[in-house]
């Protein structure tokens, strides 16, 4: 069984670059998500609190995460 998580939000660390014991590269970043939700009593959009998730991208992904983000992208 796969299971897949899905988590919309923008990068808040550049990704640094680094290899397992095993010599697998692996790249690491942090990523905000911050839930937004409509008001009806206010008329209004709010949000919640900022959930932070330590990513971990291991070989071609990983090589693919330092070349393509920076901090602040979506």
């Amino acid at each position: 069984m796969i299971d897949s998580v899905t988590i919309i939000g923008r990068v808040a660390t550049d990704p640094t670059q680094g290899q397992t014991t095993g010599g697998a590269s692996v790249t690491n970043f942090r990523l905000a998500s911050t839930h937004r939700r409509f008001d009806t009593v206010t008329q209004a959009w709010v949000d919640s609190e900022t959930n932070w998730f330590s990513v971990a991208a291991f070989r071609q992904l990983g090589e693919h995460s330092k070349a393509s983000l920076r901090t602040g992208d979506s």
